[in-house]
């Protein structure tokens, strides 16, 4: 698996709903959309949430997985989900002081695999 679809993975898992990197619950609820929009406008931001899931999941099955036949990038797509919520039960909500560190630890790590790249490609 190529270190890039490990970048990815973890993109999609911040831009999860309830994922290690989100926003803690509470301030939410005391400002933010959550206080400002409600009924058919809240209804509306929580399908673009899941709709927005699914496409960054079928993105990855895109990239990292190559053309396949539409149920088969379904079924990859539901077991990347399933992984993705493993991850988001067992793991506590970071604080966005850890969250920005270990999403720089990443990139940073990503960084040093394309100089890696570079210094050793022709």
């Amino acid at each position: 698996m190529p270190p890039v679809a490990i970048a990815m993975y973890l993109v999609i898992l911040s831009k999860m709903p309830y994922g290690p990197f989100s926003i803690v619950e509470s301030k939410e609820l005391v400002s933010g959309y959550k206080t400002e929009h409600f009924g058919v406008w809240r209804a509306g931001i929580s399908v673009i949430d899941g709709t927005k899931t699914f496409v960054l999941l079928y993105a990855f099955v895109a990239i990292f997985i190559g053309a396949v036949p539409f149920w088969a990038a379904l079924i990859i797509m539901i077991l990347i989900l399933v992984s993705l919520s493993f991850v988001c039960a067992v793991t506590p909500m970071l604080s966005p002081f850890d969250s920005v560190t270990i999403q720089g630890l990443v990139t940073g790590l990503m960084l040093v695999y394309v100089g890696y790249l570079w210094w050793v490609m022709p």
